[in-house]
């Protein structure tokens, strides 16, 4: 009875290292979840300036994580649980995205997970905030949108988890701001943080064989 855990998320979920490099799967947060867990598969799915917009005129299609959720999810069937965490790009340039407008987005990829597979477990997980002082420079020489502080944006989702009846990770909770050196991605030790909430949270749910 093995478990098909899809992570779709953006540079964070693929690994980014300051610099360009990518974490080893050993360190990144998906595969290091599953790893003591039994018959449990990571499906990494994550993809570097992704947000989760269904469009935008200054976006490249591709980044579009809500447009191209459909496909990937497909792609990736049978799928048992959706580790669902975006919204870091959204809030950055050239986006300036609210709160209330990842969370609609973010609204649209969960329901078309629960249409496309109506048993999936779905983890919607707030993202570890952008560093205070880099989030600071943005805001005062381009305007950038505040809502990766702590307010509001995990508020927003954390709403949305209970309206949407999924599961709800904040993991801000665990990593106060982002420490990978440049004010966006996360550390080893990030990744190991959000790895073991994600590795408690199926731990304790029901193996299953998929239809």
């Amino acid at each position: 009875m093995a478990l098909r855990v899809l992570f779709y998320g953006d540079s964070n979920t693929w690994g980014y290292i300051r610099g360009g490099d990518r974490y080893p799967p050993e360190v990144r947060f998906p595969t290091l979840a599953v790893a003591s867990l039994p018959d449990t598969y990571a499906l990494e799915e994550g993809l570097n300036g992704r947000n989760c917009a269904f469009s935008h005129p200054l976006c490249d299609a591709n980044l579009l994580g809500g447009a191209t959720f459909a496909s990937v999810f497909q792609k990736a069937l049978p799928v048992d649980v959706l580790c669902l965490m975006l919204g870091t790009n959204d809030a950055l340039p050239p986006l300036y995205r609210s709160a209330s407008d990842i969370a609609s987005d973010l609204r649209q990829i969960i329901r078309c997970a629960k249409k496309l597979a109506d048993r999936v477990h779905i983890l919607l997980i707030a993202p570890v905030p952008i560093n205070t002082t880099y989030l600071s420079e943005l805001e005062e020489e381009m305007g950038a949108c505040s809502a990766l502080r702590p307010e509001p944006l995990a508020p927003a989702l954390r709403a949305l988890a209970a309206e949407e009846s999924v599961d709800f990770l904040d993991a801000g909770e665990r990593i106060a701001e982002a420490d990978g050196g440049d004010g966006v991605h996360l550390s080893e030790h990030a990744h190991a943080q959000i790895a073991e909430c994600v590795r408690a949270y199926l731990a304790q749910l029901p193996m299953r064989t998929n239809p």
